[in-house]
Parts: structure tokens; sequence; C-alpha cells
């Protein structure tokens, strides 16, 4: 006892290093300490709480050794009782707190709370497992008792009763009961004093935990040695932190714990050992549950943390503080989502699911998991999962158990998607099959059906064979099962679709296109391979499909093969006459088939004709045939079309399509030779294609053709094709018109109007059609610009609207301010009576004169000049918006300019803008400054023109200014003028009649009146300024 009360005294001393226990001046016991200095650890910065009255400032981590000896005097002998390797963890801490908790500390326990204090810790990290197993044992009498896990007590200088509920012992100025064996919680200070130290102190046990576990790791790194030997050392420090309740006060432990996991430290610096021997984070760690570990790519906990209570404890609390979860169906998910499976892998994982549901498996009853899931469905576990197939080729097939529903009893191809594979059905029992998986035994039909849908790449993938063996496969197979199948329609109508018989041409085909070896007709059949012909009975075979003979269904889609014989089919066909239905003479009428001797390749029968001298050299296919046609050959060629007479439809197509004009002509000569053989039939003919020959040489539609004699310049101007001169008496029988309609010419003249030379001619020709003219044909002319016109200074050609020329009988009087326009006699007259007029508007007239001026003045001189200004003067009011504009624009105005010259004075004309046209109402103004003026004439018609367009009176652009010459003086005159406008000024002011102030007068008018003054002076200059 008094060993062990010597060394606890030494754990947490400060000063004391050594204690020697003497009996009459001998030494009976020696307790030593020596301490070493290992690290410091960070403080997180979050360490402070504002709220704290205490704060830990830094935790210093030291290595120390404690050793007690004996010394039995008689045998002279030392003997070393115990001796403990420790960790001592001391944390500075820092009291911030205000005199009204100074004050009540103080009435509480006399004295002041300490400003500065430590929390320290002791812990064991070796032998405390050993210890605690011989405290269970019951060994009572061992020393080592002292560190049992369970056994961390806080001491007060020395040991009390209060329990840490770990393998911690910790010292702390805790404020102790006044037995000095308890924590005082009861009065508010206290105890807000009590816990927040011990908060402290969990706090800093898990700033220890984590610097261990960091070191550790660090040391792993850099060792190669697995697994490291420093994992023991986390496993004996977690089992040392079990947070077990705590007595006499349950405060202490819940409160340790609580500072141990302060939400503040998050989940992310607590790591685990695992069952690798490495340590891993606790998100990426898991608690074995239902087996679930065991499929998964995160970590499972090392076993030894589940092998014992303390161990156990902790991982529990984890799980409760949502830091460490079990394994769980998101796990298996995700590990599936994420991973190939080997087939071996996932027979364990059947394996695994069949047993537990087959065990019932529960969950671990001594431990309260608050996160554990049961046993995920078949379906769920594998609706991700993908394995590898050893016997497939391909890529891996995905296998979801919500579509499985069979399994086979024998190694076979079957379909992923819907059947258990048999490398894996192999791997469990007929009954768990049936039972536990829910399974049923693969029929028949579902594994055909699935077989003839894989296709050629996924055969070749994932069974490695031939088409050829794949489908002798199927159908050997299919033999065995025949009798037994309830119904066979479904196997008939698929086999019937795919290219299933080996034949003996080496290829795949499918029944209906394969023969039994006694069909020797025609020679090139495919016949059944010997292979299938020997192992499947023949009654099977005819009801798949394999053609006992030749049908006609088979050998009409050959007759346009080469190499057949075109007698040999024909009379084939003859002897099958009988059997021929409808659908089949169709077909025949459409196949091309039978040759020509004046065209490559084979022709449908319609398109030929027998051969006649006559239709030799014309372009009309002729029946090919060797030797003479018999009569039964001629009928049944004749009732597939074949014709003596080509029809009109084949003269038409084949004169569409002949290149070389003799042979046209030979062919057109025949149709017009017999003429009446076709004529109803050309009549009921609602477009006849182009097939007419012109005089140019080219083929054009009846419609598009005419037979009228006009020159050949008017016939390239128009492109009117005539008829070809050989075939003018045809053209009344051949429905071919004479002239082109009007609005053919009329919508030539719109997109390329005529030359001079071509308009003599046309308007001469459409004289002599006027009487055909309608009037929407002459709307349309007034809108097309198409006369041609050549100005006579620039002799360039233009063309213009009917209402934009006029007759030439306008010439002498507007000379060059209209078009004038005169064609051939019969060409004036067309042009006079589709709307060229003799008389001319004055806004026409006008824009000529804007346009013309110049010429018109030199041509006609000023007075007619004049003239034409009063005629446009007369109807200026009609004239439009811009052509008023125009004119005020355009220097079309006559104006003059007085020149003296020898004394004389004579004035120059000229024309000119009416912005710089000036009319005089001041003659002197007129002398003085000689603007341009005007009009020549004082014709009032002329004055109210230049006034409209703009030409100012002269008086308005000429303003005055006086200027005083000489002193001012006040004079006797002045002085008289002054009396009169005194006398006078009530007359000036007042109506006399109201004897009221006069309404335009200011208010301030009497005023004004009063302050007059007059001035004389010598003399008085006026300035005339002219403002252009």
């Amino acid at each position: 006892g008094i060993v062990q009360f010597l060394l606890e005294a030494l754990f947490f001393s400060r000063t004391l290093e050594y204690i020697e226990v003497q009996e009459n001046y001998l030494q009976l016991f020696v307790v030593s300490r020596k301490k070493g200095e290992v690290g410091v650890i960070e403080r997180p910065v979050w360490f402070k709480d504002s709220k704290s009255i205490l704060c830990c400032d830094s935790i210093n981590i030291s290595e120390l050794n404690v050793t007690a000896k004996s010394f039995q005097q008689k045998q002279q002998h030392v003997c070393t009782l115990e001796s403990l390797d420790l960790v001592l963890i001391e944390g500075s801490v820092t009291s911030e707190v205000d005199d009204n908790f100074q004050e009540q500390v103080q009435k509480v326990i006399k004295k002041n709370a300490p400003s500065t204090t430590t929390v320290a810790l002791v812990y064991q990290p070796q032998n405390h497992q050993i210890l605690a197993k011989k405290e269970i044992e019951g060994d009572q009498n061992s020393s080592e008792k002292i560190m049992c896990k369970t056994g961390g007590r806080i001491f007060i200088g020395f040991p009390t009763h209060q329990e840490t509920g770990t393998a911690f012992h910790l010292f702390s100025q805790v404020i102790p009961t006044i037995e000095r064996e308890n924590l005082d919680f009861n009065y508010p200070c206290i105890k807000k004093w009590n816990k927040q130290l011990i908060q402290i102190a969990g706090r800093i046990m898990r700033l220890y935990f984590c610097y261990e576990v960091s070191r550790i790791a660090k040391q792993a790194e850099n060792d190669t040695i697995s697994p490291h030997p420093g994992m023991d050392r986390i496993i004996n420090l977690i089992k040392a932190l079990p947070f077990e309740p705590t007595a006499p006060s349950k405060k202490v432990g819940e409160l340790l714990m609580k500072g141990f996991f302060d939400p503040k430290f998050g989940s992310q610096n607590l790591s685990l050992p695992t069952q690798k021997g490495n340590l891993a984070r606790t998100t990426q760690v898991r608690l074995p549950h239902l087996g679930m570990e065991n499929f998964t790519e995160l970590f499972v906990v090392h076993p030894r943390l589940l092998e014992d209570r303390f161990s156990k404890s902790f991982c529990t609390i984890l799980e409760r503080q949502f830091i460490l979860r079990p394994a769980s169906k998101r796990d298996i998910n995700r590990y599936f989502e994420r991973n190939v499976l080997t087939e071996e892998r996932l027979g364990e994982v059947l394996t695994w699911f069949v047993s537990a549901q087959k065990k019932e498996i529960e969950r671990d009853k001594g431990r309260q998991s608050y996160l554990v899931e049961e046993l995920p469905k078949l379906e769920e576990l594998t609706k991700n999962l993908k394995y590898t197939n050893n016997t497939w080729k391909g890529d891996n097939p995905p296998l979801n158990f919500s579509r499985v529903k069979y399994y086979v009893e024998e190694d076979t191809c079957i379909d992923p998607n819907t059947t258990l594979p048999y490398s894996l059905g192999r791997l469990l029992l007929v009954d768990d099959l049936l039972s536990v998986l829910k399974l049923i035994p693969l029929p028949f039909m579902e594994w055909f059906r699935y077989m003839i849908t894989i296709t050629p790449e996924e055969r070749k993938d994932k069974i490695g064979v031939s088409d050829d063996t794949f489908y002798s496969t199927i159908l050997m197979r299919l033999s065995v099962h025949w009798n037994s199948l309830p119904t066979r329609e479904e196997i008939l109508t698929i086999l019937s679709s795919i290219p299933c018989i080996s034949t003996d041409k080496g290829c795949l085909l499918r029944p209906s296109e394969v023969y039994f070896p006694s069909v020797t007709f025609p020679e090139d059949l495919a016949h059944i391979s010997e292979h299938l012909a020997f192992n499947i009975p023949p009654g099977i075979l005819r009801e798949i499909g394999i053609m006992s003979a030749a049908p006609l269904d088979q050998v009409l889609p050959r007759i346009h093969e080469e190499g057949l014989g075109v007698r040999n089919i024909v009379n084939y066909l003859i002897s099958q006459q009988s059997s021929l239905r409808p659908e089949d003479k169709t077909f025949l009428r459409e196949v091309p088939f039978l040759p020509s001797i004046n065209g490559t390749g084979t022709f449908r029968a319609c398109n030929l004709h027998f051969k006649s001298p006559e239709l030799l050299g014309i372009g009309i296919y002729l029946l090919d045939w060797p030797d003479d046609v018999t009569s039964a050959e001629e009928r049944f060629l004749v009732s597939l079309g074949v014709r003596k007479f080509p029809s009109i439809q084949v003269i038409f197509s084949v004169l569409c399509n002949l290149e070389l004009a003799e042979n046209h002509m030979k062919l057109f000569d025949y149709f017009v030779r017999h003429f009446d053989d076709y004529e109803k039939d050309y009549k009921r003919i609602d477009e006849i294609p182009a097939v007419i020959p012109t005089s140019s040489g080219t083929m054009v539609k009846p419609q598009e053709c005419y037979s009228y004699s006009v020159p050949s310049l008017l016939k390239e101007y128009l492109g009117c094709p005539v008829i070809h001169d050989h075939y003018l008496p045809y053209a009344p029988m051949l429905q071919i018109k004479r002239h082109p309609k009007l609005s053919y010419i009329i919508k030539k003249l719109s997109e390329s109007p005529p030359s001079m030379i071509v308009g003599f001619i046309l308007f001469e020709y459409l004289y002599e059609r006027i009487s055909e003219f309608e009037e929407f044909h002459l709307d349309r002319l007034r809108e097309i610009p198409f006369i041609p016109w050549t100005d006579p200074t620039t002799k360039q050609l233009s063309w213009f609207k009917i209402s934009e020329v006029f007759a030439v009988t306008l010439q002498s009087e507007f000379g060059p301010l209209l078009r004038f326009v005169d064609f051939s006699p019969k060409g004036n007259l067309f042009l006079k009576h589709i709307g060229v007029s003799e008389l001319a508007s004055i806004d026409q007239v006008a824009s000529g004169m804007v346009a013309h001026f110049s010429e018109y003045l030199d041509s006609f001189g000023s007075e007619m000049y004049e003239k034409m200004l009063i005629k446009i003067a007369k109807g200026y009011n009609t004239l439009n918006a811009k052509t008023k504009k125009d004119l005020k624009e355009t220097p079309i105005l006559l104006a003059y300019k007085c020149i003296d010259t020898n004394e004389t004075e004579s004035r120059v004309v000229v024309t000119t803008k009416a912005s710089k046209c000036f009319l005089i109402d001041n003659s002197d103004y007129q002398r003085l400054f000689n603007p341009l003026s005007g009009p020549l004439s004082l014709s009032p018609e002329l004055i109210n023109l230049y006034e409209k367009l703009g030409c100012r009176w002269i008086s308005s652009v000429v303003t005055k200014k006086s200027e005083i010459c000489g002193d001012e003086e006040y004079t006797e005159r002045c002085e008289q003028l002054e009396v009169i406008l005194e006398e006078r000024t009530n007359l000036l002011l007042y109506d006399l009649q109201t004897l009221s102030l006069h309404t335009h007068l200011h208010p301030g008018a009497c005023d004004t009146l009063r302050y007059v003054r007059f001035l004389e002076v010598p003399r008085i200059k006026q300035n005339l300024t002219f403002k252009v």
C-alpha cells in the first residue's frame, strides 16, 4: 500500500523527483522518477471559447518513468518492486474571471480562483491491458492495478474517489467537496469552474489521441514493416478510452466525453486502425455488419477493437456520435458500381447472400447500433453489378436479379439478363436456387428465343463459334425437344425469317431457300448440308421449311439472271402456265428478262416488239429471239406485253430519248405516215412531250411550236420555235398553232426589250394582230418600258414606257423637252393604238424643262423659252411635289443683268436658280447693286411663278442703318420740339372718345414721355446693305 501511495505521489509532482523511506536510519524504500520531453501539441485556433472562463494555452507531452525499489539489509540486496513507463500530458490553462465570479468563489473556498493552472493527464501506453485483466481476475495484491483501464482517478494533490471512466489519471485544480474526495458541482461558480476544467481535459485527451495517430502514421509511411508496431500502441490507446460511467459523479465521465467529442473537432482528423493494418479516417472505415463489410471498397475496423468491452465501447460511442458507421447497402452498391467482379467473387456474393437468408442473420445483440440496416434484397444488391464471365469472350454482361427468373441445369449459352449463368448456379444447391433465389429451370422456348436474337457480333464475342456451328447446334437441340414442344408455330415463324440452314454452297440460307439433295433443277440451287441431312430427321426438316421441289415463286425472282437461257425460261413458264397466279403474270410483265437485238441488257416485255423490216433502224427495241418464234411462244409473249407495232407512248418515249437526228427523223416520218392509226390516242393525250422537230434542229412540244412566217430576226428575238419546213403540211393535224400568244410576246418585251431594228419589225407584226389585243394586254404594256428610243445627243439606246414617249408631231413645239418616237407607218399606228400620246401634260413639260432647259434655250431662243415658262406658270398648281422641288433646285429661270458699255446700258440674259434671282420693286436698289433680275417681261403669270419658286423682292434683302455725323447740341429748335411734345402728350396717350389710355400702350408710357429729350446734329448718314 505504501509503495502504491508513493508512486502515485510522484505522478503529477513538479519539484519532487525522489522519495526515500528509512527506519532507524536504514533505507526501506526509494521511489524516483525520470522525465523526458517528447513534444508539443499545437492547440487549434478555436480552442478558446468566447463563453468560457478558461483557456488552454499550450500542451506538452513528456515520457515519465516511475520506479520503486526496496532494500533488504540482511541479504544486502536491492529489489525493484515496480517500474512504470508513463506518458504525461500537461496543459497550461489561464483563467479570465470577473470580480463577481471571484467574489462568489471567495465566499465558498475562502480564496480566489487561480489565474493560471495546469491540467495534467497520466497514461501508461503499454501494459494497461494486462493490468486490467489481472484486476478482473481478482489479483488485488498486484501494484499494477493502479493503472487498470477503468482505474483512472482525479487527483487533487492525492487521488480522490472520483473516476475518469478511462485509463487516464487527471490532475488539475478542480475544487472538491469538503471531504476532498469528490468534486463539487453544487455551487454555480464552483460548478462552472470544475465543468470547464474537465471539458478542457477531454479536449486535451482528443489532441493527444490525434497527435499519437499522426505520429504513428508518419512512421508507417517511412517504414516497410507491415503491420507497423505502432498500431498496437494506437489500439491500446483506444482501449484506454472506453468512457465508461463514472462514480460517484456521472458528470465527470460525461464532461470528459463531451470535451473529447467536441463538435468543433469534427471527424476528419479522427483515424482508426483497420483490418489491413493501416490507419484510415473514420469516413473511410466501417464497422462489421451482417457480413456486408466483405463487399465494400472501404476499410473495416481492426478486429482487436471489437474483442473486449473497452475498445468496443469506444467504437460504440463513435457510432452514436455518427462518426463511425457500420457497413451498409449503400457501400455495397457503390462497390458494385465501381468494380467489375470476377466470376469467383460474384459466387462469393451469392453464397453469402444465400447463407445469410437461410441462417436468418441478425444484428449483434451486444452492440446497440443506431445505423444498422437490414439485409438488402437481391434485386437491389445486383442492379448495378457487373462481372467477368470466364466462358464469355466479350464485354462484361450486366446481372440484375430483378430480371433473373431462371437457372440452367446444363452448361450452355444463356441470357444473363433473365437467367443465372451456369457457372454461378452450379455453386449453389438446387433447393437454394428454388427456395431462396426463387428461380425456376430455364424453359427450352426461353433459351431458343434468346439464342435466335443474339447478333453475329455478340455471338462471336460471347460464344466464340461460327454461325454455321451456332445454328447447327440450335437445330440439333431443337430436334431433341421437338416432340415435347407444346406448340411449334413460333419456332417455325422465327426460323423461316433468318438464314439458319447450312448448305453445300458453304453459306447459311433461310429454310425456304434450301432444297433437299434430290432437287436438281435449276442446277445452281442450294442444298442442305450433309451434316444436317444426316442428323435431323427429314420430317422435322420438311416442317421447318426445307423445299422438296423448285416452286414457281422461287424461279420467278431469278428469271432475269444471266445463264438461264431466255427460251428455256419461257418454255418453263409455258409448262407452269396453269400454276401462274395473276400477281405472277404481273411480275413477269414488270421484270426485265427479255433481250433486245438493238439494246444492251434485258428489257420488260412491254418495251419490246417482234422483228419487222419497217421497224428496223428507227430506234424501236426489237425482241432478240433465236430462230423463229413458235405460235405457243408468240401467244405467251403477247400475253406478257410484246407488241407487233409500237404504241404512241413508245414512239414518244423513243423520240424523247433519241440523240441522232437521222434516227429521229426516220421515226417521226413513220409516225406521221401512220398518223391515222395514232390520231385518237394523240388527241386523248393531255400533254404531248417534246417530239416536234423545228427548223432550228431542236425538239419541242406542240404547244411550244408555231407555223407562222416572219423575218428570221423577229424569230430569233421572240425565241418561238417554228415547225420544220418538211412537216408544215402536218401542222394542223398535229394541233400546232400559227402564232404565239400575245401574253408571251408581252412577257418577252418585259424581260428583253427590243432593239430599234427589231422594234420596227415587231411593231408592224403586232399591228397586224391589233384586233387580238384585250384591255389587260394594254394594261400590262403600260407598266413596262419596252419602246426603244435613241438619245440624239449621246446616241445611247434606252427603253421607256408608253406614257414616257410622244408622237413625233409634237417635236416642232417642244423639241428636246420630250422623247419622240418614229417607226414605220404601221408601227406608229400600233403605238398610237396602245396609248402613245400626241398631247403632253404640264408636269411632263416641266420635267423636260428641268432636264433639258439649256438645249431648249439654245434651240428656240429666249422668247419661246419665256412662253414655255408662262405655260408652266399657268399649270403650276397641277404639278406634283417632286417636279416643284426640281424646278426650285434647277436653274431654269431667265434673268438679266445690266452692263454699261460706252455710256449705253445693255442687258445680259442667263438662266439661274430662283434662289439667286430677285424681283425688282425698287429701281434705285437695282441700280445700286445690279443683281440678277427677272423676269424679262412684266407678265403677272411669270412674276407669280418666280415668286412661288423662291425669288425674293430686292427691298426684302436690303437693310438701312443711320449713322450720326458731328457733335450733338441742344438748340432752340430742340426746346421748341419738347414744348410741342408736352402740349400734345394727351393726344398721344389717350383715346379722345373714351378718354382712357390707349390699350396698346405700356402703363408706364406717361412717365416715358416726360423724360424724352431732343438733340440736334449737323448730318445723318444712311448705310444700305444688300444681303444675298
